[in-house]
């Protein structure tokens, strides 16, 4: 059976799991009885989703990924911008995929590579990245920001992600 396939009990989640979700999202609404809300409803998405859940990653990194989109939606139901996450902090909150020393090590020295990528981007396309990737802004709210078409956007982030993947790819991190 795949390791991560044994990852997923739900009963279990909130134990193993939930004081990572909810010091992200506490982080980012800054108010306890709303970050316990929305890791909840992080959890039951999580629970409806179990279906669909391919094990290409730790439970664990799935659950923070549904919990980044549930804050992004919390924030524009309210018309509030999410508070900005540096790509830095983001890929901080990324857990271990396994705990052996030589894992973690190696996870931390790959992150690092990433926002190493991500620092030697152009300007205007490391912003944008930043912007899509890590805060969640859409296409549209893009353009407005950059005064650009969607088709414009869309480009420059397909660039932005190649030259990202190029950059790892010559520095030997695997993807």
């Amino acid at each position: 059976m795949n390791p991560i396939a044994m990852q997923t009990e739900p009963r279990d989640w909130l134990d193993e799991h939930g004081d990572a979700l909810y010091r992200l999202a506490l982080r980012s609404l800054n108010s306890p009885e709303e970050a316990e809300d929305v890791v909840q409803d992080t959890l039951l998405q999580g629970i409806r989703g179990l279906s669909d859940f391919q094990y290409r990653c730790s439970v664990r990194t799935w659950l923070l990924s549904i919990l980044k989109n549930r804050l992004v939606d919390y924030h524009r139901r309210l018309g509030r911008r999410p508070s900005p996450l540096a790509a830095q902090e983001w890929l901080e909150e990324l857990p271990a995929e396994s705990s052996t020393p030589e894992s973690i090590v190696e996870e931390r020295e790959a992150r690092e590579q990433v926002i190493a990528c991500i620092e030697v981007l152009p300007e205007a396309f490391r912003e944008m990245f930043r912007l899509s990737e890590v805060d969640g802004y859409r296409h549209g709210e893009l353009g407005e920001r950059f005064q650009l078409t969607r088709g414009h956007v869309r480009v420059r982030l397909h660039r932005a992600r190649l030259k990202v993947r190029d950059c790892l790819i010559r520095k030997g991190v695997g993807l």
